[in-house]
């Protein structure tokens, strides 16, 4: 069996997601949070289209690639940001747990 290619396509998306943020929270001059943030948003929309067009063959390349489906779906820019996909009162995520 040959590994799910999703799986490191999504590996790849966060990280570059979650190194942007923090390089982004130690810099003031929007000129330079542009240079930051552009490219990565760039080589981001490329792999979510990647990942948008192929097949996950595994649970764990289906699980990744829900949740990058649903980050482009409810991103930060969208309307639905703040009002859906929040976790009913009790609910826990056992990521975290």
């Amino acid at each position: 069996m040959t590994a799910d290619p999703v799986v490191a396509l999504v590996a790849e998306r966060f990280r570059i997601e979650g190194e942007t943020e923090a390089k982004v929270a130690k810099v003031d001059d929007d000129a330079a949070v542009g240079a930051i943030v552009d490219p990565a948003c760039d080589r981001i929309r490329e792999l979510d289209d990647q990942i948008s067009a192929t097949v996950a063959t595994s649970p764990a390349g289906v699980i990744g690639q829900v949740r990058a489906l649903v980050e482009i779906c409810i991103g930060e820019y969208s309307d639905l940001h703040d009002n859906t996909m929040r976790r009913p009162p009790g609910r826990h995520d056992r990521r975290r747990d």
